[in-house]
């Protein structure tokens, strides 16, 4: 496993835009679940 910075800050910058893309079909599937 590389710890560098820079490896570091591009695999949570690419965990971040995951999270931004699923969180709104997350939030969808949550909301149906409910109602």
């Amino acid at each position: 496993m590389d710890l560098r910075p820079d490896r570091l800050e591009s695999r949570v910058t690419r965990l971040d835009g995951l999270l931004a893309a699923a969180s709104p079909a997350l939030a969808g599937a949550a909301r149906a679940a409910v109602e």
